[in-house]
């Protein structure tokens, strides 16, 4: 089923977004390292938007994007091996030449309609061998933990005024993610926290401009989600 989004919309405001460049740095090395540790030939990368690998780890025979946003589609460029579908996944999956290695859906699981249909769409494409990287922002991340105490929101778990502006649908912890994935055919074998944020993305983003977290600053933070990692900014899991 096609996902009833402003995709357009939602790729203009995920570009002026200029802290998910800060984050998307460190997100990169994390799955390019993933990548070098698994070696695989064949990879599917959906809804990357300009968080695609194929820049980092090149020891590839086949690597299909499949971006819904002509937006993004633009932003990538030509290069040997790659291979661009404009449309959902739900739509491509059929497109797609078998066998599939490594499947990544970073940052996705969370705006999808029917998570549920989507990782059975995915698990299609899979064998046994087969490898699927997801992630998503920790809804127990340090800095919603800190909003709600300071009164500036009600509840964990809901989906805040800035997830609504980027069309989020719902949110999870790697409890919840972990049973959807279970309970959709996939075992999960591996798992991990991501980034560690003090502030919202626009506030981490003025402490940037303001010179108060500089390079080594923003490494610490990145490295911290691994002493911290129920507080973690986002969470992620192979399976």
């Amino acid at each position: 089923m096609q996902v009833t989004r402003d995709i357009e919309k939602y790729a203009k405001d995920y570009l002026q977004d200029n802290f998910e460049f800060i984050m998307s740095k460190y997100r990169k090395e994390m799955l390019s390292g993933m990548l070098h540790k698994h070696q695989p030939k064949h990879i599917v990368d959906i809804g990357p938007a300009y968080n695609y690998v194929f820049d980092v780890y090149k020891n590839f025979e086949s690597y299909t994007i499949v971006e819904p946003s002509k937006t993004m589609c633009t932003r990538i460029p030509p290069t040997p091996g790659v291979f661009v579908l404009n449309e959902y996944f739900e739509t491509a999956a059929p497109k797609i030449k078998q066998p599939v290695d490594f499947i990544i859906a970073s940052g996705l699981i969370h705006e999808v309609e029917e998570p549920e249909v989507f990782l059975r769409s995915i698990h299609g494409l899979c064998t046994p061998e087969t490898l699927v990287h997801i992630s998503a922002p920790n809804n127990t991340s340090f800095h919603l933990v800190y909003a709600q105490q300071a009164g500036l929101i009600k509840q964990l778990g809901t989906v805040s005024d800035y997830s609504q502006k980027m069309q989020r649908l719902r949110t999870y912890n790697m409890q919840s993610l972990e049973h959807l994935v279970q309970t959709t055919g996939f075992n999960v074998v591996e798992k991990g926290p991501f980034f560690f944020k003090f502030f919202n993305q626009a506030k981490m983003e003025k402490c940037v401009n303001d010179g108060l977290l500089t390079d080594n600053l923003l490494r610490a933070l990145n490295d911290m989600a691994r002493l911290l990692p129920e507080y973690a900014a986002e969470i992620w899991l192979n399976a």
